[in-house]
């Protein structure tokens, strides 16, 4: 009877030690899971500053009249961050102002594509505002 006794607590022991191991597990996971969102979080505010300071850039030199050098801005930005639509927002707001409609609507109508929230406020009506200086040009 104590060697079935002792096998029984034999076999409670290693289920102990495997369920022990299993949440150790979780918790590692669970903690790198945290550990990893909190990094994207930092990353997405970091970008979100950056991206506060390009616009304050781009839009500064756009009102001093200096679109060459917003242009060599955003070309700079679009090589980290290929989706920002803030860069073809003000490419395209650049390219209006040197009168290149052409260049101007396609960069608008990136920063349409990528961005439906702006579609209403902002992007419709320049789009609109670019097609009527191009038909003009006709």
């Amino acid at each position: 009877m104590t060697t079935d006794m002792s096998e029984q607590i034999l076999r409670q022991l290693r289920w102990i030690k495997w369920f022990t191991v299993v949440l150790a597990l979780s918790f590692a996971v669970i903690a790198g899971t945290f550990g990893w969102l909190s990094y994207e979080m930092s990353l997405s505010f970091e970008r979100s500053n950056d991206s506060d300071s390009f616009s304050d850039r781009a839009s500064t030199l756009l009102q001093e009249g200096k679109e060459t050098e917003v242009l060599k801005l955003v070309e700079e930005r679009e090589k980290m961050f290929p989706k920002d639509l803030h860069v073809h927002w003000y490419r395209g707001k650049a390219y209006y102002q040197l009168g290149q409609f052409s260049e101007a609507l396609d960069a608008i109508q990136r920063a349409h594509d990528l961005a439906p929230t702006w579609r209403e406020e902002y992007t419709e009506p320049f789009l609109k505002a670019i097609n009527e200086k191009l038909a003009a040009k006709r």
